[in-house]
Parts: C-alpha cells; structure tokens; sequence
C-alpha cells in the first residue's frame, strides 16, 4: 500500500511538473503585446491629420520618451534568459514580447504598462476561384471593364502614376511579367520576421493581388487597375502560412515609414491587407489594430481590407475589415452576384 501511494505521489509530481514544463514553454512561444500608458490620443491625432512627418514624430517621439525603462527591464531578463525576444512598436507605442510567466506577471504590474494581451493570430483571406478573369484576345479582364477601368484611364488620364501602393500579403514574385520595374527598389520589401532580405512569394497570393493592383499586359491582356503605381510589400505570412497581430503591427509600421526616418515621405498612400482574424468581432475593435488604423488615417493613409469569402450571411465578414475606419472589400462574380465567395463590409446582404 506504501508503495502504491508513493507511485502515486510521484505520478502526481510528475504531472505538476509536465504542466510546469508546458506552460513554460508556451510562454516562451507565445507573442505578448505590452500596451505602455500613454499614447498619442486620438484628438492630437485629428489635429494633425494630413501632415505624416508630424504624425510619425508624434509616434515615435512617445515611444523614445516612455519606453527606455521598459526596455532595459527587458534587456536585463534577456541576458538571465527569461526573455526570447522583444521589439519596439512605436506605432502604438507597444513592445512585443516573449518571455517567461514571471516576466509576463511583473510586465503587467509595471506602472508604465496600460495592459498586457496574447498577440492573436491573423489569417491570410484566400481567394476561393469560380472562373478565370482571362478570356482569349481580351485587352482586359472582366473585372477591370466590371468597374469601368478603361473608361477612368481614356477620360481622366489617371494610371496611378506617384502613388505608392502597399501590399501586406504573403510576399511578391517581382520577376513576373506583368510586375517588373513595379517594385521599388530601395525600402520596398519588409520581412518581420528577418528571414527573407530578397523579395520572393512563396503561396502566390501576394503575387496575385499585386497584379490586380499594379500588373501590365505581358499577355496581352490587361490585368492591373494601376500599371504605373508603385508597391511597396510586406510579406506577413511566412512559410507556414501562421501569423500574429505583432507581426501585422510590425508591417504596419513599415507601411508607414520604410526607412525609418519620419522626414522622409517614402510610406504607402494606400495599403491593401488580405488578412484578418477568423470572424467578425464588429462592432468591437481590438485596440492595437484600432490604434494603428487611427495612426494610418492621421497619415493619409487609406486601409483596404479583404473581408473574407464565407458570406453571403449576415455578420460573415472579417474584422479589422468590418472596423469602420477601413474600407472592407468583397466579391463579386462577372454578373454582380453575391456569392458564397463574397460579403459586403457592413457584414449584411
């Protein structure tokens, strides 16, 4: 019977310890986002709208003036190694970090921290395919004459020429036809993970919607709504398709100031997003993204957002697309329906 229960016993230590063991290393896995107190409120963000360097300034300045102490915490507990990783977001005027329970714990009793959440995870918004945009001999797809693209560019002149386009996806091909020269060349790629320095897309989907955007008519056909616009690309999604809100801030950042000098004017003018979380979560908003829309907005920065492709039933959207501060965008087919692949913003037939 003694050594019935010391069995016991040590199974029972084993298991307090296996649960130990576990929760550790999630937490070194898992991405925290520590949100400091202050911030650059959404008045003085009004009151500044239009002029993006005092913007960026704003941001960054807050960040440099309310982080420092943050950060040597952080840097201190990663020389004892309780913390993986850490970075700097001055965009919301956050750190992300990885760490252990204790760091995580004494973070979120830190007077200068507002809050601590788990980063959640974002999805890409894959396209669900129903016919090809290409007929043969066709100078354009359906989809640009769907929305009169031929008639803006013979009336009005206007081929996004000086606009600058970003495109937060799973990166670009730049060697395609259709997309040569349309990459900038110097701050136009951005990996937040570090791990890719050249441009490559290793799904295809970043491709795709970069020639819907900017793509010319190597086939003969024309494929872009923008052929003389510029992109600028921040590939989210890496090899495994995952994703974090870290990371998305990460890219938003970037699309704001690629060269990290905020008396440069080398962000995006509109940015296209197909990622989002898995459900709509209207009408509330995560505060992180909210921020960092809020902050794209101040800077004259226009959010496009895919919505997802699982409607037509009410509330089938994705959210930061369904935040009102960002134009969702849904689906149609070549006969205007609103299929099983498309939703409208508002999340209603």
């Amino acid at each position: 019977m003694r050594a019935k229960r010391l069995v016991v016993l040590l199974v029972g230590l084993a298991a307090v310890a296996v649960v130990w063991v576990g929760l550790m290393a999630q937490s070194r896995e898992t991405t925290y986002i520590v949100l400091l107190r202050e911030k650059v409120s959404p008045s003085a963000l009004i009151a500044m709208k239009g002029n993006r360097v005092a913007v960026k300034r704003a941001l960054m300045e807050t960040a440099k003036r309310t982080q420092p102490p943050l950060l040597a915490r952080l840097q201190q507990w990663q020389q004892e190694g309780k913390v993986q990783h850490f970075h700097s977001l001055w965009i919301v005027n956050a750190v992300s970090v990885r760490a252990t329970p204790e760091v995580i714990e004494a973070l979120k009793r830190d007077p200068l921290v507002e809050k601590v959440i788990q980063a959640r995870p974002v999805r890409l918004v894959r396209p669900i395919r129903l016919q090809s945009g290409i007929r043969p001999r066709q100078a354009f797809t359906w989809g640009l004459e769907k929305i009169r693209v031929p008639e803006v560019w013979n009336t009005f002149g206007i081929q996004g020429a000086n606009v600058t386009v970003g495109v937060i996806d799973t990166g670009i091909a730049a060697d395609h036809p259709d997309l040569l020269g349309k990459l900038r060349p110097v701050n136009g790629w951005f990996d937040p993970y570090g791990d890719t320095p050249s441009p490559l897309d290793w799904h295809g989907h970043g491709t795709h919607v970069s020639g819907t955007i900017a793509g010319g008519n190597a086939s003969g056909t024309y494929i872009g709504v923008a052929p003389q616009a510029t992109l600028i690309v921040a590939q989210l999604f890496n090899e495994d398709g995952q994703a974090t809100e870290d990371a998305a801030l990460a890219c938003m950042q970037w699309m704001m100031d690629p060269d990290g000098d905020p008396n440069t004017n080398d962000g995006a003018d509109v940015v296209n997003n197909s990622w989002g979380y898995l459900y709509s979560h209207a009408p509330n908003m995560y505060d992180p993204i909210k921020d960092a829309l809020n902050a794209w907005i101040a800077a004259n920065i226009v959010p496009v957002f895919a919505i997802g492709n699982e409607g037509p039933s009410p509330r089938t959207t994705r959210s930061p697309g369904d935040y009102p501060m960002a134009l969702g965008v849904g689906a149609t087919d070549s006969n205007d329906n609103i299929s099983v692949v498309a939703v409208l913003s508002s999340g209603k037939e």
